[in-house]
């Protein structure tokens, strides 16, 4: 486990991190750590190597980080830090507290209006596969399907919000 403590003080409120230490020129003590990469997640450097904050953060509270698992972030807001915003999750549970697609058209992740036949289709995936839950006269029935599959399958209550 790497001694992040040595180099990082982790504010709780605000779930960012300052700088104790000068690691190289460029860096002030006393300064923020990280900046914005193009997905919207706080990164640094340390030891020559990038890292998510997020990560640096996880392991100062709970240890290394098993081989396997991934720092989601509950709220689906890549630079909210915030301990109480993270949890250690494996690939399956990651993709079960996804935010909503921008090209979603029903405002459902997993239902859609099916123009052709004039029924609304609700589907999930689930590890790797995709299940046919039905189509529907409504869009309320289509949502019904979704919800009780995802508390089937153990989806976060987050999945699909904003």
């Amino acid at each position: 486990m790497s001694n992040y403590s040595d180099i990082f003080e982790y504010d709780p409120l605000t779930g960012r991190l300052k700088w104790l230490t000068a690691t190289s020129q460029s860096i002030k003590v006393g300064s923020y750590v990280g900046w914005m990469n193009f997905c919207g997640y706080l990164v640094t450097t340390v030891r020559g190597k990038r890292i998510g904050v997020h990560r640096i953060i996880w392991e100062m509270h709970h240890g290394e980080i098993p081989a396997g698992y991934e720092v989601d972030h509950i709220n689906h807001v890549k630079h909210d830090n915030r301990i109480e915003n993270l949890r250690l999750v494996d690939r399956s549970q990651q993709n079960k507290n996804k935010k909503i697609y921008i090209n979603n058209t029903s405002g459902v992740v997993g239902v859609a209006f099916r123009k052709k036949y004039s029924t609304w289709r609700a589907q999930i995936r689930s590890d790797g596969v995709t299940k046919h839950l039905g189509s529907f006269p409504d869009f309320v029935s289509a949502c019904e399907a979704r919800i009780v599959a995802e508390v089937s399958l153990g989806f976060h209550k987050n999945h699909g919000g904003n």
